[in-house]
């Protein structure tokens, strides 16, 4: 080994062992501190009960993968948490290949992926209220270092094909949105002469064969469900406001866009190398002319994702989108940026960047992890604040141990399974498995009555029981506060009883 090739191993090793030690150290810290479960991981709580091709408007493969951590490590926080940061440093570790491919030069590399911390989507959205869009993005990474690898290769590997067949149709039962990954990125192929080949061959025959293989059990099912109210909840979530007239749509989609893109993910990154190019402007890196390939490949890349967007704004009116649906495509910002810039990044602008990207970073998990305390010094308080194990603690007393739990909110069956991780979860819009025969039933809500789609819920799977509600109140403060949270309203019934 030459002494070049053993320090590029060395530093690509002490990259790996930094992503590692963040993933363990952030995932400790979080488990640790974090008492309540966010929306998406009470989601994860209420789909993951048993196996299924799909979970209501989702791909099935997150929830597989949660439901596999929990029968290995238990119903708990740091099952969820655990996969999560694992998650986020596979997207890294990936992302960190991917570029060192593309430049053969690791502190670049490096660079780039610690770059992605300037984006609060990632920094601090990704471990706090994200799930499939992580594992998307794992997998978006894949694909980009897959065919990085394969247009560094003087021919067809078949070997790399086949893996991009397995990781396309992974990537499809993640998310639907990384089929307009994958489509960007042999768009932005084709468009050049240096990587036309690597889509433009007959392995890619066998790509799409593997990756129909994988997607299909899902898209039958998928096709037997969208007539049951499946294709109006997609829609729903899209564009709700696609009743409007077009341009009004349009504009809506188009604010949403903007609203959601340029600070979760835009102006910070930009403007941390904004400030690093006027500090050190006067200095220039020769690059030679093939430096420049992957630098166009990502921002064309970037440029078909934006035309995906436009098709889906001007054609279809879609205006609901969410910042968190745009992490699977805009991880590649950050590489672009650093290899369009890459002649203009000294050893001075590296160090700054890398300091300022990882110290947002840092002060993200702790803003993440000792959110409780900030709240209790700012008396602003958020969702991860409600004591559901003093819920928990009240319906044990009165004899709820293990059965069904219902509610209308997933937020609230999701944190209650935590705590009775033999009960069956389910709400009127997620079915859950049932529950063995003479367990109790355990509702729950909050509000003064009873939500009516809750209650035409209950009167349908136990008619029974619609003139036995006996409801009980349980007002609960914020953890560790004097400050009322939520009243919940709950029932505890016997199902057995005629």
């Amino acid at each position: 080994m030459s002494d070049s090739d053993f320090n590029r191993t060395h530093y690509s090793r002490a990259v790996a062992a930094i992503i590692a030690a963040s993933v363990l150290v952030t995932a400790v810290l979080i488990t640790l501190l974090i008492k309540t479960a966010s929306s998406d991981s009470a989601e994860q709580l209420l789909w993951a009960q048993n196996w299924r091709l799909g979970y209501g408007i989702q791909p099935p493969l997150y929830s597989w993968l949660q439901l596999g951590f929990f029968k290995v490590f238990g119903v708990n926080l740091g099952s969820i948490i655990f996969l999560k940061e694992i998650l986020i440093g596979i997207a890294a570790w990936l992302t960190y290949l991917a570029v060192r491919e593309m430049t053969k030069d690791e502190k670049i590399a490096a660079l780039a992926t610690a770059s992605l911390l300037l984006m609060p989507e990632f920094s601090y959205e990704s471990h706090r209220n994200l799930s499939h869009s992580l594992l998307t993005m794992a997998l978006a990474a894949a694909t980009l270092y897959i065919m990085v690898r394969m247009a560094l290769e003087t021919e067809a590997v078949p070997d790399l094909y086949a893996w991009l067949g397995i990781i396309v149709g992974a990537g499809l039962l993640s998310k639907y949105n990384f089929g307009s990954f994958f489509f960007a990125c042999c768009a932005a192929a084709v468009s050049l002469p240096e990587t036309r080949r690597i889509v433009l061959n007959r392995w890619m025959l066998l790509t799409a064969a593997l990756a129909a293989l994988i997607f299909t059990p899902h898209a039958v099912w998928l096709a037997n469900h969208l007539n049951e109210g499946l294709s109006d909840k997609m829609a729903y979530k899209l564009h709700p406001e696609a009743q409007h007239g077009w341009l009004a749509s349009v504009g809506d989609g188009v604010w949403f866009l903007f609203s959601m893109s340029i600070g979760m993910f835009v102006l910070p990154l930009l403007g941390v190398y904004a400030i690093g190019l006027l500090l050190w402007r006067k200095q220039k890196i020769p690059l030679p002319p093939e430096g420049r390939l992957w630098a166009r490949y990502l921002s064309r890349l970037l440029g078909w994702e934006a035309v995906v967007v436009a098709v889906l704004i001007l054609v279809f009116r879609v205006t609901g989108f969410q910042s968190r649906w745009l992490l699977p495509w805009l991880f590649v910002l950050p590489p672009c940026v650093v290899l369009a810039c890459r002649e203009r990044i000294t050893p001075p602008m590296r160090r700054f960047v890398l300091a300022i990207a990882l110290t947002c970073g840092v002060v993200a998990v702790l803003v993440f992890v000792f959110g409780n305390q900030i709240a209790h010094m700012t008396r602003h308080y958020h969702g991860a604040d409600v004591p559901f194990e003093q819920l928990a603690d009240k319906v044990r007393a009165e004899g709820f141990n293990r059965g069904t739990v219902v509610s209308d909110e997933h937020w609230y069956v999701g944190n209650l399974r935590l705590y009775f991780p033999g009960a069956v979860c389910t709400t009127p819009v997620f079915r859950g498995p049932v529950a063995p025969a003479g367990e109790p039933l355990l509702i729950v809500w909050s509000g003064a009555q009873m939500p009516k789609a809750l209650q035409e819920f209950v009167k349908q799977e136990w008619p029974h029981l619609r003139e036995r509600f006996t409801a009980r109140s349980f007002p609960v403060n914020y953890r560790d506060s004097d400050k009322p949270a939520l009243t919940f309203h709950y029932v505890i019934a016997d199902v057995t009883a005629k």
